[in-house]
């Protein structure tokens, strides 16, 4: 018995820290976040099997987890998690509720068990092999439903926490008090749905956040596109103003120039003419594609590298129709050059470029290739997304949003860094065709 019941505290220690590793984002690079939360399960079991050795019961045991074990992990989360304070709490508050959901199921099991007449060691193994398997279960669970939406709600969201922390708090601190007052089976049903619905209502609001934050971002992006266009419609228009400027000096220019071949002054004429010309190219607008949305974006973006000193190298082989929404083009295109731009303000004068390719392919696949330098290496997290270190960096954001118009069309992102060089790749398929031809288009070809 004495195994059996060590065997539930180390479930419970063990869901906990899964837990917590799952949803939390490292401030430390995946192998010094390995060495430091080994570390701290060490310690954390070493701990308990001193407390074991030293004579204390198991009960006793099971009562001092949240100090000897949970707090330790608690204290070990927010050293290294790089999510602030606010949604580190909310990430142990969930892996608490998630441990106590956990004991309230293992003791429904025994109750049903001990009433149907199964002897007690029988109920406590198959209660304790059922909870491995619920706490297996809960793990996966969480890596594939509830880390990406949990991650997303809290990128640069500091007080949408508060919506989170504080309901996850109140329950887990509910439950705490509850559970060590088991007294009947409808105090431990009750408890157990608690919980459960706490989770469900969880979810629901992360997800409906998320969904709010998505056409917020959507909102912006159109708003975005529009300032594009207006900043592009007013270029024109001053361009527009200066040629009617110059059409109305153009009698003064053919005047100097007669005066110029009467008088036999061909060299002079001839420079003159020159100079006309190159007035006269300055006035037609910079077009960089036929779809005037992306142009729009491009003339924008590439005019924004200028001014700063980077000049952009192109190859844009697009026409004007093509089997993608412009405004998703729009989008990976705005956050790739902004990020690449953003990277070269760090760099001094001389050492900044960009090289852009846009193309469509004959079997209509559009590729999009964005390269620039970067002042340091840089480290991605598991999902393939840059590191970093600085509160607020928009960086992880816009290659979110590159990410997320990829998926419409089950395209190929990624982006790497070698050499401090930074490369993004981005392959898209028409929808008719995405699935198959994904299949076929492997991941080295983005390279």
């Amino acid at each position: 018995m004495g195994i059996i019941s060590a065997f539930e505290a180390a479930v419970s220690i063990f869901t906990f820290f899964f837990l917590c590793a799952i949803l939390c984002e490292s401030r430390f690079s995946p192998r010094a976040t390995t060495a430091i939360g080994i570390s701290f399960l060490a310690l954390v079991l070493g701990l308990q099997s001193v407390l074991l050795v030293q004579g204390m019961d198991v009960p006793t045991l099971f009562d001092l987890l949240p100090i000897s074990a949970f707090l330790p992990m608690i204290v070990c989360l927010h050293f290294i998690s790089a999510d602030g304070f606010f949604p580190t709490c909310a990430i142990w508050s969930l892996a608490g509720i998630a441990v106590i959901l956990l004991k309230l199921f293992y003791e429904g099991v025994l109750l049903f068990f001990s009433r149907v007449g199964l002897p007690e060691w029988q109920g406590r193994s198959i209660g304790t092999a059922l909870l491995a398997l619920a706490a297996a279960s809960a793990l996966i669970a969480v890596a594939f439903f509830l880390k990406l939406p949990f991650h997303r709600y809290g990128k640069d969201l500091e007080q949408g926490w508060l919506v989170i922390l504080f309901p996850t708090l109140l329950v887990f601190l509910l439950l705490s008090y509850i559970l060590n007052n088991l007294s009947s089976p409808s105090t431990i049903i009750f408890c157990l749905l608690t919980a459960l619905i706490a989770f469900a209502v969880l979810l629901r609001i992360l997800m409906f956040s998320i969904s709010l934050r998505t056409t917020g971002e959507q909102q912006r992006e159109m708003q975005r596109q529009l300032e594009f266009q207006r900043r592009d419609y007013q270029a024109i228009r001053q361009k527009m103003e200066l040629g009617r400027t110059y059409r109305h000096d153009m009698r003064h220019h053919f005047a100097a120039l007669d005066g110029m071949l009467q008088r036999g002054d061909d060299e002079n004429a001839r420079l003159y003419i020159q100079k006309l010309c190159g007035m006269l190219s300055d006035l037609a607008p910079e077009s960089w594609c036929s779809n005037a949305a992306i142009d729009a974006v491009l003339s924008f973006y590439i005019s924004s590298a200028r001014d700063i000193n980077c000049p952009v190298d192109t190859d844009i082989r697009l026409p004007s129709k093509f089997p993608f929404d412009e405004l998703n083009l729009c989008v990976i295109l705005a956050n790739g050059l902004e990020n690449a731009i953003h990277a070269c303000r760090e760099l001094p004068d001389g050492e900044r470029w960009i090289r852009l390719a846009v193309a469509l392919t004959e079997n209509r696949r559009l590729t999009i290739s964005i390269d620039n330098p970067c002042a340091s290496q840089v480290h991605f997290d598991a999902e393939g997304f840059p590191i970093s270190t600085r509160k607020g960096d928009s960086h992880g954001i816009g290659l979110r949003s590159i990410e997320a118009a990829t998926k419409k069309y089950n395209g190929l992102f990624q982006c790497r860094c070698k050499a401090e060089q930074f490369h993004l790749r981005v392959v898209l398929f028409p929808l008719t065709e995405a699935a198959a031809s994904r299949e076929c288009f492997h991941i080295e070809s983005l390279t």
